[in-house]
């Protein structure tokens, strides 16, 4: 994502070594579908081997599908996506966000594009290259692959990577919500073993403006480092995303690149989160949201987080009792919605059918609030099949009210889905 703002050098005994944005493709571990599914997940559907993005959005190493819409209007699945370098540079343009880009074009070779450092890949046809803050992105106009790489000390956490570069967009926007990370196991195929993590976010403004995308930060023992980003318009739920083998062809690049420093052991990554300097009110421990600009926080944790706007729109996330029958997790499901909005009527879940161990399952809602006004919305629960978590999302607004913004109650509700179908 497009950022005004300078990273620090990637190595700071060499400032021409930076990195920058990604996600991660199916080759990099073997769960991974492939890129052009984060593609999907950040557009709006795809399915992910193992891991889910529980938006419209698909990276790599998720399967995500869009929730179904919070009123009868299509709603825009809400994205975040971050744009920005880890060199001391400003960041890659995007359509949501004034940024200073680089107005050079990079002369492809054969249409191989070089990062530097011996790893290249392929520019897809449809797509236009741009030498961006020590790194380069390719687009097609809608979904934007940004990618550095560099050199960092051997062994260095590739949380740092990822924070460095957050931290040079989040406070940009009116709103910010990040996943906890996915861990990719060490990888030894290559030239020096390497490991990394994921992430997934999406941005949004009080205009309704935002992005949505995977970032993936992946190191290397002997200290060569990438970071990617992926991403795409929050509103946007039609790209077919980055095309099929781009990101394995970029990751092989990476495993199969000369040597840089001398190897050391992989400390075991951990589940973690970046930070923001957004608030998230965090649902005993898993679920970590930040309201939309304007929105009043009224459940801060950590069984319930809920938020609302003076205009009767609410969101509320809640951890319900353990449970691994995804029957009795939707009857906990709909008696907290009688609790919240007394008399709701569903008009039936319906499953995911690409859930694997945590099933979900979301209904249409209709009901009034307690002023007696009409309301519409949408239910989400989320059954853990293997360790018996069941999480709730309930996100309604006043049916017909031109105030109301379906963008921002999807941005909540698509927040929640994704996180708590990652691992943890």
């Amino acid at each position: 994502m497009p950022v005004t703002s300078s990273l620090p050098p990637i190595a700071p005994d060499d400032p021409d070594r930076d990195l920058n944005t990604a996600a991660r493709s199916e080759q990099r571990t073997g769960r991974w579908v492939a890129i052009a599914v984060v593609a999907a997940l950040v557009v709006g559907g795809g399915a992910f081997a193992i891991l889910r993005n529980g938006d419209d959005d698909t990276v790599a190493s998720v399967d995500t599908t869009e929730a179904p819409p919070e009123t009868e209007a299509t709603e825009p699945p809400a994205s975040s996506a971050a744009e920005t370098t880890i060199a001391e540079t400003t960041v890659p343009e995007t359509t949501v966000v004034e940024t200073t880009v680089v107005e050079t074009t990079v002369p492809p070779a054969g249409n191989i594009l070089d990062l530097g450092l011996g790893v290249s890949y392929t520019i897809p046809d449809g797509f236009t290259s741009e030498a961006v803050n020590n790194g380069f992105e390719i687009t097609d106009g809608t979904v934007r692959f940004f990618t550095q790489v560099g050199a960092r000390t051997p062994g260095e956490d590739p949380l740092d990577v990822l924070q460095q570069y957050i931290d040079s967009f989040d406070d940009q926007w009116g709103s910010a919500n990040y996943s906890q990370t996915v861990i990719s196991p060490i990888d030894s195929s290559g030239v020096s073993p390497a490991d990394g993590y994921t992430m997934f976010y999406r941005v949004l403004d009080a205009d309704g403006t935002g992005l949505k995308g995977v970032l993936d930060s992946t190191r290397r023992a002997d200290g060569l480092v990438y970071l990617t980003d992926i991403y795409l318009p929050i509103d946007d739920d039609t790209s077919p995303g980055l095309p099929d083998g781009v990101f394995a062809e970029f990751y092989q690049s990476f495993l199969d690149a000369p040597a840089n420093e001398p190897e050391v052991a992989l400390s075991p990554l951990s589940v973690t989160r970046g930070t923001s300097v957004h608030p998230a009110n965090v649902v005993e421990g898993v679920v970590a949201i930040a309201p939309p600009a304007g929105w009043t926080v009224d459940l801060p944790g950590p069984t319930r987080v809920g938020f609302s706007k003076p205009n009767g729109q609410r969101f509320q996330a809640t951890r319900l009792a353990d449970t691994t029958d995804p029957l009795a997790a939707q009857d906990l499901a709909y008696a907290e919605l009688q609790a919240t909005l007394p008399g709701a009527t569903l008009a039936g879940f319906e499953p995911d059918p690409d859930d694997e161990q945590v099933l979900s399952f979301i209904s249409r809602i209709t009901g009034t609030d307690a002023l007696g006004r009409p309301v519409d919305g949408r239910i989400g629960v989320w059954c853990d099949t293997v360790d018996g978590a069941v999480f709730t999302a309930i996100a309604y607004g006043v049916t017909d009210d031109p105030t109301r913004s379906i963008v921002e109650g999807q941005y909540l509700f698509t927040a929640m889905q994704t996180m708590v179908e990652l691992p943890r």
